[in-house]
């Protein structure tokens, strides 16, 4: 129902792409991570992590999907050879020439575990931090990309992305107060949502509360979210930009060398990773700022050495890399984002026939806070529901006294 101008979707292989680079991330820090020093992870089932059941986890703890049929059978071909690949020295291993024709990807990993942990030991802690930026601090209406995305098959983590990107444009982030605020972040309504409106110990901040709970509405929480969403796209790219400087400093020469196509995978998936951030940032920019209604071109794909098993020069691996974070630099989200606050967000968004979104728990684990039971009994008041039938004005029927308790 939002014009396709006014709307961000990714072409099918941008979000293959994307899926497929979280699942390397996942695959090779939990090669990193597995011990199998009592045993060949090969050959031993005990020592392969079963597939995930559930999505939700932490990216510092991923999970290793089981291989597919076919890359089974490769495991059982091979197992012999990489034994003796592992006992002879670095002098007598075949020719790099041929290993530079493999591709490096999820299947790969596994069946190089010795390679993997070798030359990735010394970069993964530097790793887990950049995949918990982009992982686990940003959101799409409370679901994280670390939970889209994370411990599912290839089909299911694309339908999870796509859902993903229309739930942060329509439903906005989640969030709470953090250091420095966020600018472009109504922060009244933060408070609303944190405190309720009647803590008794500071009378002071009772009426302060009381007075933005009387100005609140259904819509102005909506646009809340939203502001949330652009503010953390450009929070989180921010972030996650820098460990990836860090990262490429310390890849880059080996990924320039004879031994490199690993890390060259490595850098072209993080590439990828930023090149998402930035669409969702460009686009957020240009619908807030430009107020055209029209989507910005997407950043040209980022070459994937790696995946191809192709070796890039030295001077036109760095000059890219130079000319990536140079064309990036430009982008200045903290001003951007103070003039985006001042104006409507865009696109507009027909509530009549989207809805809102009641931000609160389900209540099975315990009682709900103030700020939640003050959340629901304004949705249930707008939409003049039970009780609240006959019509009753939202904002007047927000007391200052007494603990409000929504009534069915």
């Amino acid at each position: 129902q939002v014009a396709p101008g006014d709307r961000l979707v990714l072409e099918e292989d941008r979000i293959r792409r994307v899926a497929e680079a979280w699942h390397f991330f996942e695959v090779l820090i939990g090669v990193c991570d597995r011990d199998d020093s009592a045993c060949d992870a090969q050959q031993c089932s005990s020592c392969r992590v079963p597939p995930m059941l559930e999505s939700k986890r932490s990216a510092r703890q991923p999970v290793v999907g089981k291989p597919s049929s076919e890359s089974s059978d490769v495991h059982v071909d091979v197992a012999a050879e990489e034994d003796t690949h592992r006992l002879v020295s670095a002098g007598s291993r075949p020719p790099r020439s041929d290993s530079r024709r493999c591709v490096v990807n999820a299947v790969w990993l596994e069946e190089h575990m010795g390679i993997v942990r070798s030359t990735m030991g010394p970069h993964v802690d530097q790793l887990r931090p950049a995949l918990d930026v982009v992982g686990c601090q940003f959101n799409a209406s409370g679901l994280t990309l670390d939970d889209a995305l994370g411990g599912r098959s290839q089909d299911d983590a694309c339908e999870a992305l796509r859902c993903f990107l229309a739930n942060i444009q329509v439903w906005g982030s989640l969030g709470s107060l953090r250091e420095p605020r966020p600018p472009g972040v109504d922060w009244e309504t933060e408070l609303f949502l944190a405190k309720g409106s009647n803590p008794c110990d500071r009378p002071e901040l009772a009426a302060k509360l009381s007075r933005i709970a009387a100005q609140q509405t259904p819509d102005r929480l909506s646009d809340y979210h939203r502001q949330l969403s652009r503010a953390g796209v450009a929070h989180v790219r921010r972030e996650f930009r820098q460990h990836l400087e860090g990262l490429r400093r310390s890849l880059e020469p080996t990924a320039l060398g004879d031994d490199g196509q690993l890390c060259a995978a490595l850098l072209g998936h993080l590439r990828e990773v930023e090149n998402f951030m930035t669409t969702i940032y460009r686009f957020f920019k240009c619908v807030d700022i430009g107020g055209s209604g029209s989507v910005p071109p997407p950043p040209p794909p980022f070459p994937t050495d790696g995946l191809s098993g192709s070796r890039s020069s030295g001077s036109g691996s760095s000059a890219q890399a130079s000319s990536r974070t140079e064309a990036g630099s430009d982008d200045s989200e903290e001003g951007r984002m103070e003039t985006a606050s001042m104006r409507q967000l865009l696109p507009n968004i027909d509530r009549a026939k989207a809805g809102y979104v009641a931000t609160v728990h389900c209540g099975h684990n315990g009682v709900m806070t103030d700020g939640e039971l003050q959340l629901l009994a304004l949705h249930i008041r707008a939409c003049g529901f039970g009780k609240y039938a006959d019509g009753a004005d939202v904002s007047s029927s927000i007391t200052s006294t007494g603990r409000v308790q929504p009534q069915l």
